[in-house]
C-alpha cells in the first residue's frame, strides 16, 4: 500500500468520534489482563494486588500520553489541519526558494501549506502573517480558479500584484499553487502612456465676427492679443496649437493636463473673456471642445469636434469635456450674442426640405405643457411641410386648456381640422421612412412624444434652449440657436427662406409671433436685430398684434394663481426674489402661473434672477427668469433641468418645497459664487 493511502485511511479512522475511546478500551482491557495473570500465575509478594494495580494504572497513563504524542506527530507531519494530503520533505524540498515571485501552495479551503521566500518577504512588508490565504488582498480560492490563467488584480502592502492558481491533485486532495506577479513596473508605464496620450482640443472664437461690425479698427489687435493667450496658454503644458481657418484653432496636449484644465475649471475662458475691443466693452469669448475618449487620432478629433458643437449649440463661452464619466461643462457666464445670418438660414432651410420631401409624412411635437412659442413653431413646421407637399401631423393634448384659445383659434383654418393627433395616433402613424421634428425642446426629458422619438429613425431638432446633453441618437438635423429669441423667431426665418410672399395665412403668422412675444415678453428681453427681423416679416404676412394680445389675456382665477405665489417671496443673495406656492392641490395651470410669477418678479428693484416654485401632483416644478445677468439655465441645468440663459424650469420628483429649496440655493451660490 501506497504511504499516501495508508495515510489517508488513517487519518479517515483518527477523525472518526469513537476511535480514540475505543483505543483508551483496548489499552485498559489489555492492563487488567496482564495484572489479573501476574497475580494469578506468580503470587509472589511483587506481584501482590496493593502493587500491580497501581502499576497498571502508570502503564496505561503512560500508554495514553505515549499515544497522544504519537498522534499529534502524525497529524503534524504528515496530515493537513484540514483536507490535505501528504506533505513529505521530498515534496517541499522539491520546491525552490530562489524564484523571485511569492508563491505559496494551499488547500481547497484556503489553508496555507507552504509558502516561498519572496511570498515570506511579502508578508512582512504587508504586516499580515493569517494562515488563511484570503488574508492576502482578499481574494477568495473561488474568486481566483473562476479567473482562470487571467488572474485577479489586487494589492499587497501597497504593491499591486496579479495573482493566478491552479489546481492540481495529491491522492484525493486537491491543492492549488498560486502565484503572486509583481505589476509595479508594468502600472507604471501604463500610467506614462496614459498620461502622454495625446489629446484634441476644438477652440473657436464666439464673437468677433459680430464685434467686428462694431469696432472694425480694432479688430487685428484683439485676434493678435487671443492667439498670443491661447499660445501661451497651450506653451505652458508643451502643447501645439495652430489657427486651421480664421479664428478656428486645434490644440494637441498630453492627457496628463487634463486634470489641471478640469480643476482650475478652463481658466483659459476668464483669460479670454478679459479681451475686449475697443469702447464697446464687450468681452470675446471662445467655446472649447476636448475628450479623454477614442482609440485613435481620428475617433479622438471627431469626438472634440462634437463637444465643441455642443459648446456652441449651448450657447458659446464655455469648455465641454467627455470623459467615460459623462459630459462636463465649464464657463457659460456669458450670454450669447446674436451671430446668425441669411446665408446659414437659407442652408438649413433648404436641407430641412430636402429632408421633408424625401419622407413618407412628418410628425411634429415639442416638449410637455406647451407653451405658445411650442404650439406657434409646431404649427409653422407644418406650413414648411405643407409647401413640400409632404403629409404631416402635429402630436399635442388637444384638451390642453393651456392652448384652448389657440386650438379654438386655429378651426378658422381648414387646413389643420386633421393635422392634430393624440399620442396614440401619432405612435400608429410612425413608419420607418417618417421624419419626426421636434419643436423648441431639446431635452428627451422634456419630450411631449418620448416613445415616438425613441422609435423614430429620422429626427430633426430645431429649437432656441441651450442643448443640455448628447443627443440620445444623432438627428438627420440640429438647428439649435440659443441667441434666437424664440423657436418662432427660427421658423420665421426658414419660412421667408422658402415661401413665396402671401403664401403664410395670417392664422399661422399670428401664431408664429405669439410665440415670439411670449418669449421676449413684448419685445423686452433677449432680443436682436434678427428678432425684430422675423416679426417684420410677420406682420407683412398679416400677423396682427392686437388679435395676438388675445391670447394671453388673463381670467380672474388666472390672477389668483399667482397670488398663491406672491404671498411667499423672499430675496436671496440680495439679487435673486423666489416665490413659493405651498398648495398641495395645484394643476398644471399652475405651472403657467409660476412662469407669469417669474416675470414679474423681475420688476423688483436689485433683482437679477427670478424663480417660482410650486408642487403638481409629485414633481416640485420651478420656473426661472433673468434679467441677462444670471445664466438660469446653468443655475437649474444642476437640478436635471433646462433653457436658455434668461429663461429655464425643471421638475423634481419625490421630494419636498424644503428640500427642493435647499438645492436651488445650493446651485444658486455655485452660480454667483463661480461668476463673482
Amino acid at each position: 500500500m501506497k504511504s499516501g493511502a495508508f495515510f489517508a485511511k488513517l487519518k479517515k479512522i483518527l477523525r472518526k468520534e469513537s476511535s480514540q475511546l475505543i483505543i483508551g478500551v483496548i489499552a485498559i482491557s489489555t492492563v487488567f489482563i496482564w495484572a489479573v495473570y501476574a497475580i494469578y500465575s506468580d503470587p509472589t509478594p511483587i506481584m501482590s494486588p496493593k502493587i500491580v494495580f497501581p502499576l497498571s494504572f502508570v502503564i496505561y497513563l503512560l500508554s495514553e500520553i505515549l499515544f497522544i504524542l504519537v498522534l499529534r506527530f502524525i497529524h503534524s507531519r504528515f496530515l493537513s489541519k484540514s483536507d490535505s494530503p501528504l506533505f513529505s520533505a521530498e515534496f517541499f524540498s522539491s520546491m525552490t526558494n530562489s524564484i523571485n515571485a511569492p508563491i505559496a501552495l494551499i488547500t481547497s479551503k484556503g489553508y496555507i501549506l507552504w509558502i516561498n521566500s519572496a511570498f515570506s518577504a511579502m508578508r512582512r512588508r504587508a504586516s499580515v502573517h493569517s494562515r488563511q490565504f484570503s488574508s492576502y488582498g482578499n481574494v477568495s480560492v473561488d474568486t481566483l480558479l473562476d479567473a482562470h490563467a487571467e488572474g485577479v488584480k489586487c494589492e499587497v502592502g501597497g504593491v499591486p500584484y496579479t495573482v493566478s492558481g491552479k489546481s492540481f491533485y495529491i491522492g484525493k486532495a486537491r491543492i492549488i499553487s498560486v502565484i503572486w506577479t509583481d505589476n509595479s513596473e508594468l502600472e507604471q508605464v501604463k500610467k506614462t502612456m496614459q498620461e502622454e496620450e495625446m489629446l484634441v482640443a476644438y477652440i473657436v472664437v464666439d464673437n468677433i465676427d459680430e464685434l467686428v461690425q462694431v469696432e472694425q479698427e480694432n479688430t487685428n489687435a484683439a485676434a493678435a492679443e487671443i492667439s498670443s493667450v491661447l499660445t501661451n496658454w497651450a506653451t505652458s503644458v508643451n502643447g501645439s496649437i495652430k489657427e486651421y481657418e480664421r479664428n478656428r484653432y486645434i490644440f494637441f496636449f498630453a492627457a496628463k493636463h487634463m486634470d489641471t484644465f478640469t480643476a482650475q475649471k478652463f481658466d483659459i475662458l476668464e483669460k479670454i473673456r478679459a479681451i475686449k475691443i475697443g469702447t464697446s466693452g464687450t468681452p470675446i469669448t471662445i467655446s472649447i471642445g476636448t475628450t479623454t475618449l477614442g482609440d485613435t487620432i481620428l475617433a479622438k478629433e471627431n469626438a472634440a469636434r462634437a463637444c465643441l458643437e455642443m459648446a456652441l449649440a449651448r450657447g458659446g463661452d464655455q469648455a465641454v469635456v467627455k470623459t467615460a464619466e459623462g459630459i462636463e461643462y465649464f464657463g457659460g457666464v456669458t450670454k450669447t450674442m446674436q451671430k446668425r445670418s441669411t446665408v446659414k438660414s437659407r442652408s438649413i432651410a433648404l436641407s430641412l426640405a430636402n429632408l421633408i420631401s424625401q419622407s413618407s409624412n412628418v410628425l411634429i411635437f415639442g416638449h410637455r405643457f406647451p407653451d405658445y412659442d411650442c404650439f406657434g413653431a409646431s404649427i409653422g413646421v407644418a406650413r414648411f411641410c405643407m409647401h413640400c407637399g409632404i403629409p404631416c401631423n402635429i402630436v399635442v393634448d388637444t384638451e390642453d386648456k393651456n392652448l384652448s384659445k389657440g386650438f379654438i383659434k386655429i378651426k378658422g383654418a381648414p387646413a389643420y381640422n386633421h393635422i392634430f393627433v393624440d399620442l396614440t395616433a401619432g405612435q400608429n402613424l410612425l413608419r420607418s421612412d417618417t421624419l419626426v421634428i421636434i419643436v423648441d425642446v431639446n431635452n428627451p426629458k422634456q419630450f411631449y412624444a418620448p416613445a415616438i422619438a425613441e422609435a423614430a429613425e429620422n429626427i430633426v431638432y430645431l429649437d432656441h434652449h441651450r442643448q443640455t446633453d448628447a443627443f440620445p441618437k444623432d438627428p438627420l438635423l440640429s438647428y439649435i440657436e440659443p441667441s434666437a429669441s424664440s423657436t418662432c423667431e427660427i421658423i420665421a426665418e426658414l419660412l421667408e427662406q422658402v415661401l413665396p410672399s402671401g403664401r403664410l395665412t395670417k392664422i399661422e403668422a399670428d401664431f408664429l409671433y405669439s410665440g415670439i412675444i411670449l418669449d421676449t415678453k413684448y419685445f423686452a428681453q433677449n432680443i436682436g436685430v434678427r428678432t425684430f427681423a422675423a416679426a417684420l416679416y410677420l406682420r407683412s404676412e398679416g400677423a396682427d398684434p392686437v388679435e395676438v394680445q388675445e391670447l394671453f389675456k388673463v381670467n380672474l382665477d388666472d390672477m389668483q394663481r399667482e397670488a398663491k405665489f406672491k404671498s411667499n417671496i423672499h430675496i436671496y443673495r440680495k439679487v435673486v426674489a423666489i416665490a413659493s406656492n405651498l398648495d398641495e392641490n395645484n394643476t398644471s395651470a399652475d405651472r403657467i402661473a409660476a412662469a407669469k410669477v417669474a416675470d414679474s418678479l423681475l420688476s423688483i428693484d436689485n433683482v437679477l434672477a427670478s424663480f417660482a416654485i410650486c408642487r403638481i401632483d409629485n414633481s416640485i416644478c420651478i420656473s426661472a427668469r433673468s434679467s441677462g445677468t444670471i445664466n438660469v439655465q446653468l443655475i437649474l441645468e444642476r437640478l436635471n433641468g433646462g433653457g436658455h440663459y434668461n429663461s429655464a424650469a425643471t421638475q423634481m420628483p419625490d421630494i419636498t418645497i424644503e428640500e427642493a429649496l435647499v438645492k436651488l440655493k445650493d446651485s444658486i451660490d455655485i452660480a454667483l459664487d463661480g461668476e463673482n
